[in-house]
């Protein structure tokens, strides 16, 4: 019991820096349209760089904490769970190619 509440805890986690990493890709796109200076603008480059990183690791804690919660919970069968996880496959697929090329012309 105790091995699924930590499993839950680290798929909250996981959430939360994805929302955290979303907010910042914001912020450094909205601090980038605003600089004036390059100084100003090779910063917000370089966290917007950085994630990619952080996407990766959030969505891997998520896709692996949420296998495993919905084994153990038994819903694995319903038609929601299946099209979740492959919509955030397809997401991985699809948007770290996308994400890279935006990163590499910002440079």
């Amino acid at each position: 019991m105790i091995i699924r509440s930590v499993v839950l805890f680290i798929h909250v986690i996981g959430v939360l820096v994805l929302f955290i990493g979303i907010a910042f890709e914001w912020l450094s796109l909205e601090s980038l349209r605003r600089s004036t200076t390059s100084e100003h603008a090779s910063s917000w480059v370089w966290l917007h760089g950085m994630l990619p990183r952080v996407y990766g690791i959030a969505f891997a804690v998520l896709l692996a904490s949420g296998i495993y919660l919905a084994r153990r919970a038994g819903v694995f069968e319903f038609a929601w769970v299946r099209l979740s996880l492959g919509l955030m496959v397809l997401m991985g697929i699809l948007g770290g190619p996308a994400v890279r090329s935006q990163v590499r012309a910002m440079r």
